[in-house]
């Protein structure tokens, strides 16, 4: 197990955090060090557990997910935000096609919406 090596060996994983998640470039900024700490926070609140479950699911078939990381053009949040939970649903239920969107959405994200309606649908359709 590739994580049992590491439990026992916090200064180890303390390295690999602080290198993964800190831009030496310019190690003291306050933005870097605020979008390292974001990084860090989603990737241990969301994509570490969804990774987890995923594996799990997959020893019984066949186990599919993907990352949404696009930031809506009428977001009303700082730019480092980036794209929150659940914004890929306007998206995915097609809201930038409807005859009377919610919002004024650019040709891209027209564009991304048919593809991930593309995307569920054939899943949906063939597994």
């Amino acid at each position: 197990n590739r994580v049992s090596s590491y439990r026992n060996n916090l200064a180890q994983i303390a390295d690999v955090v602080t290198y993964f998640y800190r831009d030496f470039t310019d190690p003291n900024n306050p933005a870097t060090l605020r979008d390292g700490f974001r990084l860090l926070v989603q990737d241990h609140k969301w994509l570490a557990p969804s990774y987890q479950l995923a594996d799990l699911h997959s020893n019984r078939t066949n186990t599919f997910l993907y990352i949404y990381s696009h930031r809506p053009s009428f977001s009303q949040e700082p730019p480092w935000v980036g794209a929150s939970h659940l914004d890929d649903l306007l998206y995915l239920l097609g809201d930038p096609v409807a005859r009377t969107p919610s919002h004024q959405y650019t040709q891209e994200e027209k564009q991304l919406s048919f593809s991930l309606m593309a995307y569920w649908t054939n899943f949906a359709h063939t597994g």
